[in-house]
């Protein structure tokens, strides 16, 4: 493993792409082509390709907000800006299209590793996925409405988080425009381990995993009794990264308006997400349109790393998780 890491920045330092990508991008293109290497193993492919979206992270984080300074006095750099959304777009679904139609189907052929929406679990395990939700996720969730009388919250950077319609006919002057954010917490793993029948060696040898915010969306009526859920939505902010000067104390804590003043540089939403409310979230969130982006596959894909974990026998969500048993 370590011969094979060392490998791969190898070749990073005599990569050159073919297209005219940024130089800041060359290591974000690199790990894209070394992900595709079908002769790679599984786990190690969905590590390189979770370290490619980190890098490209990294990129809007700590590159964009200088790139947009210089664009202001720069022709060149302002030029460069334009271009940059259809270069990420290509990277984006060039990584989504491996994720879904080599890595995932692989992961599911080879070992038995399936990631289930909660649709497709039958009754006996939805028992066991309620009472995890119950005991495990309820306490850990803090849905914040959006309305008049509440503004918008705060995002943290990186963060994933559901924009949640709600419509109530019970209630005079309910506004058609009321929504709720809820953050899937970090301390949730993002791939939950459905415990399978003892008694079915079928359902024993397929490992079935649910998605922490599939799980959310689930059981989002049970998060607002008395209202109708009538659409969520998955999306992520990236912030831009502190500046130096910041970052030279780190035990000094930044203030609330400091973390407020650092500008959103990326914005990941659902397909699904419809143009109003997609228009709503970008006007809140004060972000450029060509900083926007409609992810075709999943969102996040740094923590792909869970999936590799669980191939290498590291499954921490399971060593945490006090009910593995079916009802």
């Amino acid at each position: 493993m370590v011969a094979r890491a060392q490998a791969l920045a190898q070749g990073l330092r005599t990569f050159r792409p073919h297209d005219d990508l940024p130089s800041a991008l060359w290591e974000t293109a690199y790990l894209l082509q070394q992900s595709a290497d079908a002769d790679r193993p599984l786990a190690e492919r969905l590590r390189i390709l979770g370290l490619m979206a980190t890098t490209l992270d990294q990129f809007f984080a700590e590159e964009i907000p200088a790139w947009q300074e210089h664009a202001i006095h720069d022709p060149g750099a302002a030029q460069q800006l334009q271009l940059l959304p259809v270069q990420i777009a290509s990277i984006m679904r060039r990584s989504s299209a491996l994720l879904r139609n080599e890595i995932l189907p692989r992961l599911t052929e080879d070992e038995a590793i399936h990631i289930c929406p909660p649709s497709a679990l039958d009754e006996v395990a939805i028992q066991w996925v309620r009472r995890f939700f119950q005991r495990r996720v309820y306490p850990l969730l803090t849905p914040l409405a959006v309305d008049p009388g509440h503004p918008f919250p705060f995002i943290s950077s990186f963060s994933l988080n559901l924009l949640v319609e709600l419509h109530s006919d019970e209630y005079d002057g309910w506004d058609a425009s009321n929504y709720a954010r809820i953050k899937v917490p970090r301390l949730l793993p993002r791939f939950i381990p459905i415990p399978a029948d003892d008694g079915d060696v079928e359902a024993a040898r397929k490992r079935c995993y649910l998605q922490s915010e599939e799980l959310l969306r689930f059981f989002l009526p049970d998060l607002f009794p008395g209202l109708t859920v009538t659409g969520a939505y998955l999306f992520r902010v990236i912030r831009a990264a502190e500046p130096q000067q910041s970052k030279s104390n780190p035990l000094q804590r930044r203030s609330r308006q400091q973390e407020l003043s650092l500008p959103v540089v990326r914005l990941d939403v659902e397909p699904s997400m419809p143009a109003d409310l997609f228009d709503w979230l970008v006007d809140h969130l004060d972000v450029p349109a060509h900083l926007c982006y409609r992810m075709p596959e999943q969102i996040g894909e740094l923590q792909l790393v869970e999936l590799a974990n669980l191939l290498d026998g590291i499954d921490h969500g399971a060593a945490a998780n006090p009910w593995l048993t079916l009802p």
